[in-house]
């Protein structure tokens, strides 16, 4: 793989992932703005807030779709990583942002305008579990992306400049610096039978 579309996939997924959050920090803010509002009926106030909540989640889904794809597409070419953990950062930091700051600012207003039926609040569950259950998907998307490649493709294939020649351990180092020349003769010998 050239070095090039190396340089070129590690720039598109900064610029997702950058345009990501801000579209993410813009519907966090308008959520959270709903309840700001002046002037409105506090049941439409939290009605509002609750379509705004309710996008929320479908646009963080949506980006944490195209920056999984993406990750994975790094991942399959020079088996690099570091692109699908940033997408579970991503999507950890808008989930719990979710469920400890904009949850918990409904669940005061509506606790402050007697709209609250029963006034528990357990959303913080929601977003930790929903951020260990993405973290599980991404350690086996991983997995099974890196074994797929490698059936496919055999030994990983190496950007320019690395070595092919294999990577020899110690034990097998000190076997091959006291092979006698008779072992080695007769080790040619088997290869050359086989």
């Amino acid at each position: 793989m050239c070095k090039n579309a190396f340089i070129m996939w590690n720039k598109i997924y900064p610029l997702l992932l950058a345009a990501s959050v801000v579209v993410m920090g813009a519907v966090a803010y308008l959520t959270y703005s709903q309840l700001q509002s002046v002037g409105f009926a506090p049941a439409k106030i939290v009605a509002d807030f609750n379509n705004y909540s309710n996008s929320y989640w479908g646009i963080l889904a949506v980006s944490f779709l195209i920056l999984l794809i993406v990750g994975n597409v790094i991942l399959w070419l020079f088996r690099n990583s570091w692109a699908l953990w940033s997408s579970l950062a991503f999507f950890a930091v808008f989930a719990l942002l979710k469920s400890f700051w904009l949850d918990k600012a409904l669940f005061d207003y509506e606790t402050a305008n007697s709209l609250a039926a029963n006034p528990t609040f357990s959303s913080y569950f929601v977003g930790v579990l929903m951020g260990a259950a993405v973290a599980a998907v991404i350690f086996f998307n991983h997995f099974l992306v890196l074994r797929m490649r490698d059936k496919i493709h055999g030994e990983p294939a190496l950007i320019d400049g690395q070595t092919t020649e294999p990577i020899l351990t110690e034990k097998q180092e000190s076997i091959k610096a006291i092979e006698t020349p008779v072992s080695q003769e007769q080790r040619t010998r088997d290869e050359e039978i086989k």
